[in-house]
C-alpha cells in the first residue's frame, strides 16, 4: 500500500495511471478487510470521475458494489452494481460479464429470483471464450438458482455445461505443469552439458 500511494504522489492527477494506482489501492484496501478505505479512494475516483467516459469509473461503480456486498449492505450493492452496467452498456459493453454475474448474485441474495435468472442468462451470452474458475463459477451458480426454481432439465444442462468447462480447466492445467516439467528439464540439461564442456575445457 505504501508503494502505491509513493507511486500515487508523483503521478499526473489527470493521467491513465494515476487512475490505475487509485484503483489498485482500493483494490489493496478491499483485499486486506479494509472496506472503509476501499471505499473512500472509490469514491473519490467516482468524483473525480463522474462526468468522464473512463473505464475506471465503471470499475469503481463495480467495485463499490462489492464492497457493500462484503459489508452485507445489499440495497447499495445492488443500486451501485446498476450503476456499473448502465456506465459500461454505454461507454465500456466489453467489461459488462463481471457486472451482470455479481449483480444476479446480490439479486439471488435478496430473494429477487427472477430478475437474478434474468442477469445470469445474460452473463451466459457473454462469457469469456476461455474461461477462468471464477468466470465459469457464474454458470455454477445459475444451476443452482434453476434448479431451486424447479427449472430441472436446464439446472442439468448448465451444470453439464459448468463441469465440462471444470474438465477443460484442469486438463489445461495439467497440460501447463507437463510444459513447466519439460522446460525445467531443458534447463537442468542445458546446465549440466555446459558444465560437462566447461569441464573438459580446463
Amino acid at each position: 500500500i505504501n508503494i502505491i500511494k509513493t507511486s500515487l504522489a508523483k503521478s499526473n492527477r489527470n493521467s491513465s495511471k494515476y487512475n490505475s494506482l487509485k484503483n489498485r489501492l482500493a483494490v489493496a484496501f478491499f483485499e486486506l478487510g479494509l472496506y472503509q478505505n476501499a471505499l473512500e479512494v472509490h469514491e473519490q475516483m467516482i468524483e473525480s470521475l463522474v462526468n468522464s467516459e473512463s473505464k475506471y469509473l465503471g470499475y469503481s461503480y463495480h467495485n463499490v458494489a462489492e464492497v457493500y456486498g462484503k459489508m452485507n449492505v445489499l440495497d447499495s450493492s445492488q443500486l451501485f452494481y446498476e450503476k456499473a452496467i448502465e456506465f459500461k452498456s454505454s461507454n465500456h459493453p466489453e467489461s459488462l460479464f463481471s457486472s451482470y454475474f455479481s449483480y444476479a448474485n446480490v439479486l439471488e441474495e435478496k430473494g429477487d429470483y427472477i430478475i437474478a435468472e434474468q442477469y445470469y442468462a445474460k452473463a451466459l451470452e457473454i462469457i469469456p471464450k476461455n474461461p477462468g474458475p471464477e468466470d465459469f463459477k457464474m454458470i455454477k451458480n445459475y444451476a443452482d438458482l434453476e434448479y431451486n426454481l424447479s427449472k430441472y432439465k436446464l439446472s442439468k444442462s448448465l451444470n453439464d455445461s459448468y463441469m465440462n468447462h471444470l474438465n477443460n480447466y484442469i486438463k489445461l492445467q495439467e497440460e501447463i505443469q507437463e510444459t513447466d516439467k519439460r522446460f525445467n528439464m531443458d534447463l537442468i540439461t542445458k546446465r549440466y552439458f555446459d558444465e560437462a564442456v566447461s569441464y573438459t575445457h580446463l
